[in-house]
């Protein structure tokens, strides 16, 4: 008897790699500034006020840590999403949960908001926001139509 095996594959659309691809540096960006300021590269750090710097350099080690979590994450997921792996969605969604968990500590529980409580802050931290739950939202969509694997 011979049987035929069928296989389907999904092709993946124009769209998909477009936005991975904008995924992959809009979290670049966010590593690139964690390094940057866990760095302290003086010439980055000109652009935040005085106390802004004493902010930042006043975390605990365990805010550094999800803040860490947060950003690298973000990026891994990017690059599980180019190479269309499903671990992509719970890579996202740490990153997601350590953003929140930096977001409530810093603007809840210590004098976040007033230095960085500017309406341009807030908004900055709205858009991460919505752009880290747009990507979990993404790759689960992509792992359902079977993109991701």
């Amino acid at each position: 008897m011979n049987q035929q095996v069928i296989t389907r594959t999904t092709r993946t659309p124009w769209y998909f790699w477009l936005l991975a691809v904008l995924a992959l540096l809009w979290n670049a960006m966010g590593c690139f500034d964690y390094f940057m300021t866990q760095s302290h590269n003086e010439s980055y750090l000109e652009q935040f006020s005085p106390e802004m710097l004493a902010f930042v350099d006043s975390f605990p080690q365990w805010v550094t840590t999800f803040w860490a979590l947060g950003v690298w994450n973000g990026l891994l997921g990017s690059i599980t999403l180019l190479l269309r792996k499903q671990i992509t969605v719970p890579i996202y969604i740490i990153s997601c949960v350590s953003m929140v968990v930096v977001t409530i500590r810093n603007f809840g529980f210590s004098d976040g908001m007033d230095v960085m409580g500017s309406t341009f802050d807030l908004l900055f931290t709205g858009v991460m926001f919505l752009l880290a739950i747009a990507q979990i939202l993404f790759a689960r969509a992509m792992v359902k139509c079977g993109i991701l694997r």
